[in-house]
């Protein structure tokens, strides 16, 4: 495990590729993954991905791509970084 801010980050991975980072909060965990800007296209595009508009479009880009951050507290924050994470797998050929 990593050093996060308020502990230790969990990466989860396949094979070298990560797929995101887990760090504990307070009162909620951060979920941070990064895509590719072609990937960012495809799911801007995408209207099964409608909740993740906003997220998208205020995407950082860093050198390895697009920064996705999602803060889960409640179930629909859950929800949203379900969805965001199962796309990234699908779209990687691991779902």
């Amino acid at each position: 495990m990593a050093q996060g801010h308020n502990g230790l980050a969990l990466k989860l991975h396949h094979g070298k590729k990560a797929l995101c980072y887990i760090v504990p909060g307070d009162e909620e965990f951060h979920v941070n993954l990064t895509i590719r800007a072609e990937v960012r296209i495809v799911f801007l595009a995408d209207r099964h991905l409608e909740d993740l508009q906003d997220q998208l479009l205020r995407a950082q880009l860093v050198s390895e791509g697009y920064v996705l951050r999602f803060a889960v507290g409640q179930a629909s924050g859950a929800r949203t970084t379900s969805r965001a994470v199962r796309a990234i797998c699908v779209k990687r050929g691991l779902a």
